[in-house]
């Protein structure tokens, strides 16, 4: 079995979901990124689900 810990990824999340923020064309300030990483503990999928909502919102 392999472990996989996203221990310590939050900033690195939180660049990635500034890049998808502003690749999807959201040039508003974006939501605080850091805050939706910690809030997911660090899931990417679940950080993605959420700024999807927050985009199509605009």
């Amino acid at each position: 079995m392999l472990e996989f810990s996203s221990y310590g990824l939050s900033d690195q999340i939180a660049a990635y979901l500034d890049h998808v923020w502003h690749a999807e064309g959201a040039n508003g300030n974006a939501p605080n990124l850091a805050r939706l990483a910690k809030d997911s503990r660090n899931n990417v999928r679940d950080c993605l689900m959420h700024l999807e909502v927050e985009l199509m919102a605009l």
